[in-house]
């Protein structure tokens, strides 16, 4: 992402350049692995939020040692010793925290190196799209020796959202345009969700369309013309972690300037907060009912 083209605040462009970066850096092997060790791991260090999440959604969490600067789910986490970025680990950090293994987003090459010079045993797994999340929960179950816990987990993940699915009303569809965050009151550089994304696929599962699906790459940069001549019936934008509804208000206000869009005259323009949504991991179903409320009830969001 270029942040010359979209200005946004800090933490949200840290998690939005963070997904970008994940995206773009995963075009490894679904799951990618050195270092192997006989018995099973006692000591994890999670390299991304969405790493921790599937740790502890397997009943591991109690064998956690340390996790990224950009974890804050489940609580439990949040006061586990922090080893550094994605792009900038903490050596020094893991070293002393002595993990067996690192589970990291991606292709992390930094990472990598770092766990062969060092007898640390690796993984990374692939987090674009929601058969990668399934495959990733199987892999790491493996790895940490809990199998039958990556099955089930997987099989009530599964079974929730096609309960999501068969909410939605029928011929219900909506043309949706699904954004990424921007600054408030700056409508340049608008940044869609392309197509084979984990969000795309969660807004098939609420009953949405998106419009940009057919764009080029995972997180196209679009323009004004391309949204007028697509007519979304819903545009969504993705703000993670923002608190203030002065800002949420000008994001939502920011729209009427283009009264030649449908979901503007349709009051179909809506801003999603909450801090889970661009983290491919098991809260995926929660963003999921957020799309499927949006879409399908008056209240919306």
């Amino acid at each position: 992402m270029n942040t010359s083209q979209l200005k946004i605040s800090i933490p949200l462009l840290a998690t939005c350049s963070l997904l970008v970066l994940l995206t773009a850096c995963s075009r490894a092997p679904q799951v990618k692995n050195d270092t192997e060790i006989d018995s099973p791991p006692t000591r994890i260090a999670c390299a991304s939020p969405a790493a921790t999440e599937i740790v502890y959604a397997l009943g591991c969490g109690d064998r956690v040692v340390g996790v990224s600067d950009f974890c804050n789910f489940p609580a439990e986490a949040r006061d586990k010793p922090r080893i550094g970025g994605w792009m900038s680990p903490n050596r020094e950090r893991l070293l002393s925290l002595r993990p067996d293994i690192i589970i990291s987003q991606g292709k992390n090459e930094k990472l990598h190196r770092f766990a062969k010079a060092h007898g640390i045993t690796f993984i990374a797994v692939k987090l674009d799209s929601m058969a990668d999340f399934f495959a990733a929960v199987s892999a790491i179950g493996k790895k940490l020796s809990v199998p039958q816990k990556a099955a089930k987990l997987r099989e009530s993940l599964s079974a929730q959202l096609n309960t999501i699915r068969g909410l939605r009303p029928p011929g219900s569809t909506q043309r949706v345009a699904l954004l990424l965050g921007r600054e408030a009151g700056n409508m340049k550089g608008l940044t869609a969700v392309g197509n084979d994304t984990f969000l795309t696929e969660l807004l098939h599962v609420a009953g949405g369309i998106n419009i940009f699906a057919d764009a080029h790459g995972l997180y196209p940069q679009v323009a004004r013309e391309s949204l007028l001549a697509r007519q979304p019936q819903f545009i969504i934008e993705l703000h993670p972690g923002m608190t203030s509804a002065e800002s949420v208000a000008t994001i939502k206000a920011d729209w009427q300037k283009w009264p030649q869009l449908a979901a503007v005259t349709n009051k179909g323009v809506r801003c999603v907060t909450n801090d889970f949504v661009l983290i491919p991991g098991p809260r995926m179903i929660q963003t999921a009912e957020v799309f499927a409320r949006i879409l399908h009830t008056k209240e919306g969001l």
